[in-house]
């Protein structure tokens, strides 16, 4: 990425000025603009070991924040389906019924549904994770047309090869929609499916070990994750014997 977007200027000229105006150009993507940064600042310590340059410009530049990956509440979910493309409603429905990352759903291929359990080794991590297909799944994939021997597959009918074009729909999207914060950030991402695919699995009554083998996840992942869906199953499990008491008469 460096490479073909900087490849033909000269390092020597490179200024801290000049890396926060490219890193802030990925304001909209902070993960992504903090793995350039990392990246670049090692490029740039290793020009300086050599002595090919004096300074490492990117030496004092922070990262940018990132926030929580919220999951997407119903509304926005209900919003996203109805306005998305149908290759990026799948692209969401395949988010929500795998629990994968992007990385991992813009991969999946036709031929890994047969036996109703999708098998695959996740991209970021190298974890074998095994996902049932669900129902609704199944029915919005046979709704897309098939184009490619995966799942999901750009305008020109070739699987993805990477993701940044559903990220850019995504972000697209949730600007449409007006799901962003004051400074344009979006509210709500990708990333955010993998929390509502955890936090769905623990309404239904799945230990934090199933939920980790469907999605990947270490156990304090799945916690984290799930730490408003937990609040709320508790809630249901003894709303019913709260309700039965008596507020006024508790305590002494």
């Amino acid at each position: 990425m460096i490479e073909e977007a900087h490849g033909d200027e000269l390092v020597a000229l490179l200024v801290p000025a000049d890396v926060f105006k490219l890193r802030d150009k990925m304001g909209e993507m902070p993960g992504k603009a903090n793995n350039w940064l990392n990246v670049l600042r090692l490029m740039l310590d290793f020009a300086c070991e050599r002595g090919w340059i004096h300074e490492n410009a990117a030496a004092r530049v922070p990262p940018l924040p990132i926030g929580e990956h919220e999951p997407w509440p119903r509304h926005v979910r209900e919003d996203a389906l109805e306005n998305a493309s149908p290759m990026l409603r799948l692209a969401i429905v395949s988010g929500l019924c795998s629990g994968q990352r992007v990385s991992d759903v813009i991969r999946i291929q036709h031929g890994w549904l047969k036996s109703g359990i999708i098998e695959l080794s996740q991209v970021k991590t190298s974890v074998d994770v095994a996902v049932p297909v669900h129902p609704w799944w199944k029915e919005e994939i046979a709704r897309v047309e098939r184009c490619a021997v995966t799942l999901l597959y750009d305008r020109f009918g070739k699987p993805f090869a990477s993701e940044d074009r559903i990220q850019e729909r995504i972000r697209r999207l949730m600007h449409d929609l007006g799901y962003v914060d004051d400074a344009g950030q979006l509210l709500y991402t990708f990333h955010g499916l993998r929390k509502n695919a955890a936090c769905y699995m623990k309404e239904l009554g799945l230990e934090d070990s199933q939920i980790g083998a469907v999605c990947g996840m270490t156990p304090d992942t799945v916690r984290h994750y799930t730490k408003r869906a937990r609040a709320l199953v508790v809630a249901k499990s003894v709303a019913e014997r709260l309700a039965s008491g008596n507020i006024v008469e508790m305590g002494r």
